[in-house]
């Protein structure tokens, strides 16, 4: 019964509803985005875990996790900006010459802003870790520079890659999402254990360039 009922579906009508939906309904197309990219996080967040513990042990990966955590706090307050009232603000606006002196101003505040942080943390990290966690957690300061890296680029390919989920086509940044963890996953297996935090921030690195690609693309190529 269930195999008749599979042949007496459309697959094609439904690849083209599926198609129309996605580029008609935009609230299904940021969905689908959000999905893709947390779940494509968590996936950098496995191997990575996986990659140490294999080359090290279990300890290292606790050392791993703990720095990562706060550093996911750090870009996660910046988020919480600009997922809300960057992200509505620009969404708003129709007039692309402006959401580009936007995005811009961001781009430059969010920079000065964790060049920063980032140099507390340089400079206190030890203190930090004493402070927030523990006495055992001390040797977790070891991937605080990739991790620190990482954040400064991501701090920019956050400021940039809302207002293209605000105004460029989902299809795009998703396919680019799925193109950087296979990047990923290349990386790690290319560079090997001992440097595989440094892929976290090289991954941010392309998606920084190709965000600000799309986004020239996006707010000034089509004016031209």
């Amino acid at each position: 019964m269930f195999s008749e009922y599979i042949k007496k579906i459309d697959f094609k009508s439904l690849l083209i509803h599926f198609k129309d939906l996605f580029y008609l309904n935009k609230v299904f197309g940021y969905l689908l985005y959000g999905v893709v990219s947390t779940s494509a996080f968590y996936i950098y967040s496995a191997i990575a875990r996986f990659v140490i513990s294999e080359a090290y042990d279990l300890e290292t990966v606790g050392y791993f996790y703990t720095a990562q955590r706060l550093f996911e706090l750090l870009l996660g307050l910046s988020l919480t900006y600009y997922s809300s009232y960057y992200y509505r603000k620009i969404s708003s606006i129709s007039d692309l010459k402006l959401v580009a002196s936007i995005v811009l101003k961001t781009c430059i505040l969010s920079l000065v802003s964790f060049l920063l942080i980032s140099l507390l943390l340089f400079v206190f990290s030890e203190e930090i870790i004493l402070v927030l966690f523990s006495k055992e957690q001390l040797p977790a300061v070891v991937f605080f520079n990739p991790l620190i890296v990482n954040m400064i680029l991501g701090s920019l390919v956050y400021s940039i890659g809302f207002s293209l989920v605000a105004k460029a086509k989902k299809s795009t940044i998703i396919i680019l999402e799925l193109l950087y963890l296979v990047c990923f996953v290349f990386f790690t297996a290319y560079l090997g254990s001992e440097i595989v935090v440094w892929v976290f921030p090289l991954i941010m690195l392309i998606k920084l360039i190709c965000n600000f690609m799309l986004f020239y693309r996006v707010f000034y190529a089509r004016k031209s």
